[in-house]
């Protein structure tokens, strides 16, 4: 009887992933990022706007879960992200761009809303790579939500575009800003847009002939009659 929890926990997990398919594959692409600042009392909490975003790059790897036939999927990523701005700021001149390198590891739940389309959402869990380069180094971690698109261009190749929301406060009360000065109780968080391309390197198990790994099963094609 002690044997049979067990069974029973083997059998399910077999069935489970008897009915997914599973995916790995590289990812990469752009970056928009930019870094939110509020200082409290200052045009009455509005960002600063003079601070413009940062062209960068993201690329990695991913995983991806999801029933075969199903509406729900769960993708994981390992990525090398550079996110950042450029500092545009009121006391130097052409000051050089403020470059924040994470390894960040999004998970995200997906919805299809078709076979071409899927909706996904869920959090970014990143570390500063380089924070002894950085003014903004208080947190070496950050965490952000982030929700988005995903949009199957051929049935490996994915053009993928979701926005990150930064949650975590890059600055501490006591940090300064480039010259000593204190920066009076302000916060800054990360945002980042990324579109990036995702290639599947793998499909287990792979999809029938002439079917979309989602879709189902390929549908036979009616016999012509004579």
């Amino acid at each position: 009887m002690r044997k049979f929890p067990f069974l029973l926990l083997l059998l399910c997990s077999l069935v489970w992933n008897a009915s997914a398919q599973n995916r790995l594959g590289l990812r990469a692409g752009y970056n928009r990022a930019d870094i939110k600042f509020i200082i409290p009392g200052f045009l009455l909490n509005h960002p600063i706007t003079q601070f413009e975003h940062l062209d960068a790059y993201h690329a990695g790897f991913y995983y991806r879960w999801a029933p075969r036939y199903g509406l729900v999927g769960v993708r994981a990523e390992l990525l090398y992200s550079v996110k950042g701005m450029h500092q545009g700021d009121f006391h130097t001149e052409n000051p050089p761009p403020a470059r924040l390198h994470y390894i960040a590891l999004p998970v995200m739940v997906e919805l299809k809303v078709n076979p071409a389309f899927w909706f996904n959402a869920g959090a970014e869990f990143a570390l500063l790579a380089n924070p002894s380069k950085n003014a903004l180094h208080h947190h070496i971690l950050d965490l952000g939500i982030s929700f988005g698109l995903s949009y199957r261009l051929q049935p490996r190749l994915w053009l993928d575009a979701r926005t990150v929301i930064g949650l975590m406060n890059l600055t501490g009360e006591q940090d300064g800003d480039l010259e000593g000065r204190p920066l009076g109780g302000m916060k800054s968080y990360n945002r980042l847009l990324q579109i990036g391309l995702l290639y599947d390197l793998m499909v287990q198990p792979l999809p029938p002939e002439g079917a979309y790994a989602d879709e189902g099963p390929a549908q036979a094609k009616p016999e012509k009659k004579t």
